[in-house]
């Protein structure tokens, strides 16, 4: 399907005086669309292996109630148990779906670990950009700070 054309909207470069119409029609600047369409995805990725790609459809807006009940309950974590088992780090970016209060109680009840955004950002920015073992040690103090933190929630909260 060809995108609509208006001529009327082409640029022309030319003397003053001169009529468009005069113009070889293959001298003439086409614009197009400044906004193209855009199409949003989500996918998990890890060492040993990925989720499909899972397409938002247009439109949707992405709260906390998509994300938890769609995204992450019917698409990604049945797929990364199938992939990686009942171990997994989950880490995620800092998107207001992603740390809002019952998403982060879901993934405390559904993942063995998780590394959430307030980590990921103390941990992650102190690492030198390209070694492996800086990320490594990194992920693993953003987990055990996770799991402290996890540990003072369940002692205060029981």
């Amino acid at each position: 399907m060809a995108t609509p054309n208006n001529p009327q909207n082409d640029r022309l470069y030319a003397p003053i005086g001169v009529r468009k119409g005069d113009i070889n029609a293959k001298r003439l600047l086409r614009t197009r669309t400044t906004f193209s369409q855009s199409v949003m995805v989500s996918v998990g990725v890890s060492k040993l292996g990925s989720t499909h790609l899972i397409f938002v459809h247009p439109g949707v807006k992405i709260n906390g109630d998509y994300y938890r009940d769609v995204l992450l309950m019917q698409e990604m974590l049945p797929v990364i148990r199938e992939i990686s088992g009942e171990f997994f780090i989950l880490q995620q970016d800092g998107a207001p779906a992603h740390r809002a209060r019952d998403t982060v109680k879901l993934l405390e009840r559904e993942t063995p670990a998780f590394i959430s955004s307030r980590n990921v950002a103390a941990e992650f920015t102190r690492s030198k950009p390209g070694r492996l073992s800086d990320l490594r040690g990194n992920a693993a103090a953003c987990v055990s700070k996770e799991n402290k933190h996890r540990g003072r929630v369940e002692a205060a909260s029981g």
